[in-house]
């Protein structure tokens, strides 16, 4: 009986799936067969919203190395997630420090002129270019994830802030606000996980804007050259070829020796101009994101390991807000220094370290007043090209 029972359920499943084969061969004839799949449960809008932050802020989950773990563990883990210095410095050792050392050197030597050009490309006094040779490289050699990037001013982001500040103060006439400004606008670099957003831009997009940077800058260097007194402040090909044409010597001013003096009490902690600082500060923090990235996954690549774009934002934004409070302006990962400091053999981020010691900026940097103002504009003109 039981068997009987058994063939009937056996028979009554085969005449299911030739009716269903049937009905695919139906569908087939007719057009394509569509299979139906039942909706999910629909979610309260609480848990709709959290589960799209997470996924936005936190889709590489940096809480999972946390769990199951001791409270002594999990405090270790959170100053490594901080500081990845105290993750990979455990395996640092002499071979290591010697390329350091030399990429360090190298990069010290070519960053001096570098960053007297660049203050003055965002109107700052040449000084303001080399203190920010000096803190931010310490910030970042303990919290970035590149081996490679150099830190310092760059081209791109000094002409745009340079920009922005002198449509909101002159930086002739008044001078003393305008630096201010400068540092306020330093402070407000956006220190939070947002790298996910340099995933929106393009590569097409990245070389444009660095292609368009380039050529600007190399037009507005020829003041610099030509030794041209008045020059228009416009960026296009046309204002600036007749301001060359309109117009028929100089050297680099004297540069205070010193380490960066405090400026906590020059930022604007309050009035109309924390605003306009706050806003030029996030443009400016994401142009110099964007420039970062672009330079540290390039290297990254070549060297096969992988750029946290979370850690590099957060990494930046600390280094240039306690940079704000020291005399420095926005400063960033720099294509030129990246590519002398990856050819010169570094390992790590402490070539940032090396090259930044508080005697390059006693001794080395007056040297820089023998520096022609004409030959830092060529340096100027052949590094954006």
């Amino acid at each position: 009986m039981p068997s009987m029972v058994h063939s009937t359920e056996e028979e009554h499943e085969i005449k299911e799936r030739d009716v269903r084969s049937l009905s695919s061969f139906h569908h087939s004839q007719n057009g394509p067969y569509m299979h139906k799949v039942g909706v999910p449960p629909k979610q309260n809008l609480f848990k709709e919203f959290s589960h799209t932050v997470k996924e936005t802020f936190f889709a590489d989950d940096p809480l999972r190395p946390f769990k199951d773990q001791s409270r002594s563990k999990k405090f270790i883990l959170g100053i490594q997630a901080v500081f990845p210095i105290l993750e990979w410095g455990r395996s640092y050792n002499l071979t290591k420090f010697r390329g350091d050392l030399i990429a360090g050197l190298t990069i010290a030597s070519l960053c001096i002129p570098q960053d007297i050009g660049y203050a003055k490309l965002a109107n700052l006094d040449h000084q303001y270019g080399l203190y920010s040779s000096f803190v931010p490289q310490l910030i970042y050699a303990r919290m970035g994830s590149s081996r490679d990037i150099a830190i310092g001013p760059v081209a791109v982001v000094s002409l745009l802030l340079g920009t922005l500040l002198q449509d909101e103060i002159d930086p002739v006439k008044n001078a003393a606000e305008y630096c201010r400004l400068a540092f306020t606008a330093t402070f407000f670099w956006l220190c939070c996980r947002l790298g996910f957003l340099i995933d929106f831009l393009s590569h097409a997009a990245i070389v444009d804007f660095m292609g368009g940077a380039a050529i600007t800058i190399a037009l507005q260097q020829l003041k610099g050259i030509l030794g041209i007194k008045k020059f228009t402040k416009k960026s296009d090909i046309v204002s600036v070829m007749r301001s060359v044409f309109d117009s028929a010597h100089h050297g680099v001013k004297h540069i205070e020796k010193g380490i960066n003096p405090s400026s906590v009490n020059k930022i604007y902690w309050s009035g109309p101009y924390l605003g306009k600082g706050f806003r030029i500060g996030v443009v400016a923090g994401m142009i110099g994101l964007t420039e970062a990235m672009a330079i540290g996954r390039t290297f990254a690549s070549m060297k096969d390991y992988q750029v946290d774009g979370n850690k590099e934002m957060v990494a930046l934004g600390a280094m240039n807000v306690i940079g704000s409070l020291t005399s420095c302006y926005v400063s960033t990962g720099s294509f030129s220094r990246s590519a002398v400091n990856y050819m010169a053999g570094c390992r790590t981020a402490v070539s940032n370290i090396v090259m930044s010691p508080p005697i390059r900026n006693i001794i080395i940097h007056p040297l820089a007043t023998y520096s022609k103002y004409e030959n830092l504009k060529i340096m100027l003109l052949t590094t954006g090209l």
